[in-house]
């Protein structure tokens, strides 16, 4: 990080892709300690990313990849705000990527994932309302839920 320190317009870049190697890392390691660091970092990269306007899909990648890390801690740990978090970060993410933007068919997905591991977890009906809603807007937009192939 000393190429990219503190004020340097490139730190939230260079952050980010510092927690995905943790990311990485975390995945081969499965320590708890490795997640909490990608978090960490990754948390920084949202903190820092400056905003280039209301439709910005570059910037959408880091609350995305944040909101990852959360829903994976979550799975963990059992944390309830991580995976409230995690969707909001997603939600954010999908406000500043226009409507028939590529990075949607990214996004949506996993908003819907996101939103099925707290369904699964504490049965909340308007969870899976918003599911429904996502999967009626992704097939509208020529998107296919992963999990709705070959129903």
């Amino acid at each position: 990080m000393k190429l990219a320190p503190p004020g340097h317009k490139d730190r939230p870049g260079a952050l980010n892709n510092l927690g995905i190697a943790w990311q990485e890392r975390c995945h081969r390691t499965l320590s708890l300690p490795d997640l909490e660091q990608a978090v960490a970092i990754t948390r920084e990269a949202v903190a820092l990313s400056p905003d280039q306007g209301a439709h910005d899909p570059a910037r959408a990648g880091r609350p995305a990849n944040l909101a990852h890390l959360l829903k994976w801690r979550f799975e963990a740990v059992g944390r309830p705000a991580d995976i409230d978090e995690a969707i909001g970060l997603v939600d954010e993410a999908l406000r500043i990527v226009p409507r028939h933007h590529p990075k949607r068919a990214e996004l949506l997905p996993q908003l819907v994932t996101h939103l099925q591991e707290r369904f699964d977890t504490y049965r909340g009906l308007e969870d899976m309302r918003r599911i429904l809603d996502l999967e009626r807007l992704m097939e509208a937009d020529g998107l296919v839920p992963e999990h709705g192939r070959g129903r």
